[in-house]
């Protein structure tokens, strides 16, 4: 979604600044590509406001990691795509 530099929104909840940003984007008034919002909750409603304006997420569920370490490195991962 969007023109510009490739960007990742990280979400964890509701997601209501990454609505305000699709909002922005689909206004013109801000010029980005959301290339994908990544969260760490699978039940997080942010997701489906990406899902709604077409933009892919991902989920690195922090609650099957087996420790903060690899959480982080899964998600560093996912960056660094």
């Amino acid at each position: 979604v969007g023109h510009g530099r490739k960007t990742v929104v990280l979400i964890s909840g509701n997601g209501t600044n990454l609505q305000a940003i699709i909002d922005a984007i689909q206004a013109n008034e801000l010029s980005i590509c959301l290339a994908n919002v990544l969260s760490d909750c699978p039940e997080a409603y942010g997701l489906e406001r990406a899902r709604a304006a077409s933009v892919p997420t991902t989920v690195v569920d922090y609650r099957k990691c087996a420790d903060p370490a690899e959480f982080n490195r899964l998600l560093s991962e996912q960056l660094s795509v």
